[in-house]
C-alpha cells in the first residue's frame, strides 16, 4: 500500500479544517449564524414541536431510572450533580486504590450535600445524601491537623470508597447495555423486533502499550464476526455496525507519530473493514479529542479509497459539532464522498470531552479553544452540520445522535420527509 508524503494538504478543504482549529469563536459563530436560517415561524414550530415531544415522552415513561432520579434531585449545574458525573465518568476506570481515593477525596469535599437532606420525596435519595455528606466530612478530616481526625479520616477512606465504587456502579451500569457483545445482542433483541437498528460500541481505554493493541484488536474482530453472524444479511444501514476507537488500535496515537501510526494502525484497520465488508455490516470511525481529527481524516481517507474495499457502502465516521471545524468537516466529507461516488455514513455528534478539550488548550498555553465555549454556539453548529448532511443525501446517510428534544424538532422541521437519514440515540 502507498502513502502520499503530505497526506494534510490534499484540498483547500483540509486547509481550511487546519486553520479552524482555535479559530475566534465569535467571528466562527457570526458565520454560522448566516448559515443557519431558520425564520421565526420556523423556531415557533421548533419550540411547539419539541415541547410536544417532551411532554410524551414524560406521559409514556413507566419507570424512572436511577439516573432519572438522581438527576432531578442533583442537577448538572450544580457542584453536586457535576462531582457525581465525574466519579461515575472516572472512578471505576482508576487503576489504583492511592489515586481513586484522593479523587473521591477532591470531588465529594467541593459539593455541599447536606442541603440536599430531606429535600426528596424518595428515601433512597434523601439516605444517599446523608451518606455522602457523612464521608464528605469524615474526608474532610485527612486536612485537619489534629491526629486523632485525621486517624478516622485514613481508616475510613477504605470504607467510603467501597459504598461509592457500589453506587457509582450502578449509575455506570446505566449506560451500559451489556459486558459482551453477545449480551448487547440478547439485550437489544425486544427493540430491534420493534424495528430498532444498533451500532455497537466497546467502552474501553486507549491503547498504552502492544499487548492492548492486540488485545482491542481481538475484541473489534470478535465483535464484528458475531455481530455480522446475526446480521441477516442485511445491508449496512438497515443492519447492525460497530463503532471503533483508533485509538485502541494504536498505542501512539498521535499526530507527532502521524508516519508510524499510518504505516502501522492502516493495516490493522483495513482487516476489520473488510471484514465488516464481509458481512456487509457498518463500520464507523468514533470521535476522539480535537487534536487527533486531522489524523483520523488521513487515515479514513487511505481506506476509503483502498480499491479492496470498493462497493462496500458501509464506512461511517462521527464528527463532533462542538468543534469550530465541524462544519468544515462535514464539507471536506461530503466532497470526498461526491468525487469517488460512494457513500458516507456520518454520525453527528455534540461531542463528548469538553472539559478535557478546554483543560488540554489552557496547558499548552493556546490563543484558543477548539471547541465552542458556549452550548448555545454548539447547537447552531449541530443544525448548520446537519442541513449540509441533508442537502448531501445523494452520497452521505446523515445519522443524527442526539437527546435533545429541541434539536430532534429542528432536524424535523428543516426535513420532515423521514427519508435518508436517521436517529441516534444511546441506550442504558
Amino acid at each position: 500500500m502507498l502513502f502520499s508524503k503530505d497526506m494534510t494538504a490534499d484540498s483547500p478543504l483540509r486547509q481550511r479544517i487546519c486553520d479552524r482549529y482555535i479559530a475566534d469563536e465569535s467571528s466562527v459563530i457570526t458565520e454560522l449564524l448566516a448559515e443557519a436560517q431558520l425564520s421565526v415561524e420556523d423556531r415557533d414550530e421548533i419550540a411547539r414541536r419539541a415541547q410536544a415531544y417532551i411532554v410524551t415522552i414524560r406521559k409514556q415513561q413507566t419507570r424512572k431510572t436511577t439516573i432519572d432520579v438522581i438527576l432531578n434531585e442533583y442537577s448538572l449545574t450544580s457542584n453536586e450533580g457535576r462531582a457525581l458525573m465525574s466519579l461515575a465518568e472516572a472512578l471505576l476506570r482508576v487503576p489504583d486504590k492511592y489515586n481513586a481515593h484522593r479523587l473521591l477525596q477532591d470531588k465529594l469535599i467541593a459539593a455541599d450535600w447536606q442541603s440536599h437532606i430531606g429535600l426528596s420525596r424518595l428515601l433512597r435519595i434523601n439516605l444517599l445524601s446523608r451518606t455522602l455528606a457523612l464521608a464528605s466530612t469524615i474526608l474532610n478530616y485527612h486536612n485537619d491537623s489534629r491526629g486523632l481526625k485525621r486517624f478516622v479520616s485514613w481508616c475510613s477512606t477504605p470504607l467510603i470508597y467501597k459504598v461509592v465504587r457500589y453506587f457509582i456502579h450502578a449509575m455506570a451500569n446505566q449506560f451500559v447495555l451489556s459486558q459482551t457483545i453477545a449480551g448487547a445482542l440478547l439485550a437489544s433483541e425486544p427493540l430491534v423486533k420493534r424495528g430498532y437498528n444498533f451500532s455497537y460500541d466497546m467502552l474501553g481505554e486507549s491503547a498504552r502499550c502492544k499487548q492492548d493493541e492486540q488485545r482491542f484488536f481481538q475484541h473489534y474482530v470478535d465483535a464484528i464476526n458475531t455481530i455480522g453472524a446475526s446480521s441477516l444479511e442485511q445491508d449496512p444501514i438497515t443492519g447492525p455496525g460497530l463503532s471503533v476507537k483508533l485509538s485502541a488500535l494504536h498505542s501512539r496515537y498521535c499526530f507527532a507519530q502521524h508516519q508510524r501510526v499510518v504505516a502501522e494502525l492502516i493495516p490493522r484497520l483495513k482487516q476489520l473493514a473488510l471484514l465488516a465488508k464481509k458481512y456487509n455490516i457498518g463500520l464507523t470511525i468514533d470521535a476522539e479529542e480535537s487534536a487527533r481529527l486531522e489524523l483520523s481524516l488521513d487515515i479514513f481517507k487511505t481506506l476509503f479509497l483502498d480499491a479492496d474495499l470498493a462497493h462496500w457502502q458501509g464506512f461511517g465516521f462521527a464528527v463532533q459539532a462542538y468543534q469550530k471545524r465541524a462544519t468544515v468537516v462535514v464539507d471536506w466529507l461530503v466532497d470526498l464522498a461526491s468525487s469517488n461516488k460512494r457513500q458516507i455514513s456520518v454520525r453527528l455528534v455534540k461531542g463528548a470531552y469538553w472539559d478535557s478539550e478546554i483543560k488540554w488548550a489552557q496547558q499548552q498555553g493556546l490563543a484558543d479553544y477548539p471547541v465552542f465555549t458556549n452550548k448555545a454556539a454548539t447547537d447552531v453548529s449541530y443544525l448548520v452540520c446537519a442541513r449540509k448532511l441533508l442537502n448531501a443525501r445523494a452520497y452521505i446517510y446523515p445519522q443524527f445522535a442526539t437527546h435533545n428534544a429541541y434539536t430532534v424538532a429542528s432536524i424535523l422541521q428543516i426535513d420532515d420527509s423521514g427519508q435518508g437519514y436517521e436517529f441516534q440515540r444511546l441506550h442504558q
